[in-house]
């Protein structure tokens, strides 16, 4: 039997035959036991990290380039998207968030605060541009395409 890195790379060429219409892999014909399955996911999950990684590099090359540039290739357009990140102003600001936050009526921090982190668009102006710095950049920007 192939290593996992090979039988790894043996389902991504298949997935990549399989192309856009995403009909899926039937591995029925395949003799998989459970360690194995387990073996391949973990290594589908390193190769995944390994191509972001990739692609943050190719997207910090091209914000060297031309950060405001495009090209037109093989009918689709591409760009360097810039991430709206959302960082504290500074080293200080999570600590001037929480006393602003220990301020408000239960209804505006029900508002603000939802199980899977803050709801930015919901805290006011103010208090956004006091702790939270927003500017677009391209620190975690990716490569971006649409079809022309």
């Amino acid at each position: 039997m192939n290593t996992d890195r090979q039988e790894a790379q043996e389902l991504i060429n298949l997935a990549i035959r399989l192309g856009p219409e995403d009909e899926g892999l039937d591995l029925t014909d395949r003799e998989y036991n459970l360690e194995q399955l387990a073996a391949l996911r973990l290594t589908l999950s390193t190769i995944r990290g390994a191509c972001d990684i990739a692609a943050n590099g190719l997207a910090a090359a091209w914000a060297d380039i031309d950060p405001d540039g495009y090209i037109e290739m093989d009918g689709l357009k591409f760009w360097l998207g810039k991430v709206k990140g959302k960082r504290w102003v500074d080293d200080t600001s999570a600590f001037g968030f929480a006393d602003w936050l220990k301020k408000q009526d239960v209804e505006t921090i029900a508002s603000i605060l939802a199980p899977y982190g803050l709801k930015v668009g919901q805290i006011d102006k103010a208090a956004r541009n006091t702790f939270l710095d927003e500017t677009p950049g391209v620190a975690k920007s990716t490569i971006q395409n649409k079809p022309i």
